[in-house]
């Protein structure tokens, strides 16, 4: 029981030291975890959505739906990017912001370098 304690013991400052190189030193993470995949060209951009099924219920009630990747940068989490994506709806006559789904974050995927 006492070598299952030290060995919990001496695992802790390995694993948070481990965590602190992983996201400090610049290139580890891409060299050991993989390079993060690219970001569309049009981020930011309001582009129309008539292909969903929230864009075809907009439809159905008169309004048009649009969509966009937005990124956030976060201090409190060591300047890490987060990608939404936005749900918009609008009147089609004065083009004003009727509605507005809840922010979606979207993971990206890690590739691996050859």
């Amino acid at each position: 029981m006492l070598y299952a304690l030290l060995l919990c013991v001496a695992l802790v400052p390995c694993v948070i030291y481990a965590v602190v190189v992983l996201m400090e030193v610049p290139g580890m993470a891409d060299e050991r975890l993989g390079v993060l995949e690219e970001l569309p060209d049009d981020v930011g951009e309001w582009k129309l959505d008539t292909e969903s099924e929230q864009a075809r219920a907009a439809i159905d009630d008169g309004l048009i739906c649009e969509t966009r990747l937005w990124i956030t940068t976060s201090i409190m989490q060591f300047n890490r990017e987060k990608i939404y994506r936005q749900v918009r709806y609008l009147d089609p006559r004065t083009l004003d912001v009727v509605r507005s789904e809840k922010d979606i974050r979207i993971k990206r995927k890690r590739v691996k370098k050859r």
